[in-house]
């Protein structure tokens, strides 16, 4: 029949008609090892407050760090990074104003209270610190893609776009890629 495969020889000489498997290396996953790394987060409830909560390194516990309430007109957290240094900042959309909260305990004490860092023009629903230039980027919906500068508050457009949903943006740990 013209369908059979054509015989091979084997470096042994003797004719094959399959080819012979290589056997694979069974690999065993490790658990991977996180040390020293903080995750940070917020619970937000629409119209009541805002909490920013410390998730320990081994994922084990979350702990409240500060309650944000709108009586104070500080809520309505719905963006927050880090910047290279690993400063938080927090975007609160109630006053559309951009703070950077006390976590990293110089002090000694990581309290969640909050510096006053700018007044922004839009209601922000993405924050992303660029690793390579540590310019802060926003998403603002049915607007598009902008700069902050963090002195004083001004978005620079970067890319026009209609779209409406999105709720949260991200780099790539090269600077090259832009998540919505």
């Amino acid at each position: 029949p013209t369908d059979a495969p054509t015989p091979t020889k084997t470096p042994t000489g003797v004719v094959s008609k399959t080819p012979t498997r290589t056997p694979t290396k069974t690999i065993t996953p490790t658990q991977a090892v996180i040390s020293g790394c903080t995750n940070w987060a917020i619970h937000e409830t629409s119209g009541t407050d805002s909490k920013l909560v410390k998730i320990n390194d081994s994922l084990t516990s979350v702990s409240v760090v500060q309650s944000y309430s709108c009586s104070s007109g500080l809520c309505d957290v719905e963006s927050m990074d880090s910047d290279p240094a690993g400063n938080l900042y927090l975007m609160f959309n109630s006053n559309k104003t951009l703070y950077k909260a006390n976590i990293n305990a110089s002090d000694g004490i990581a309290d969640g209270t909050l510096t006053y860092v700018a007044k922004v023009a839009y209601n922000i629903t993405g924050l992303s610190f660029r690793n390579s230039d540590g310019a802060l980027w926003a998403w603002v919906p049915g607007k598009g893609f902008y700069t902050i500068n963090i002195t004083t508050g001004v978005m620079t457009l970067r890319m026009s776009s209609t779209l409406t949903n999105g709720n949260g943006i991200a780099w790539d740990n090269n600077s090259q890629y832009l998540y919505l």
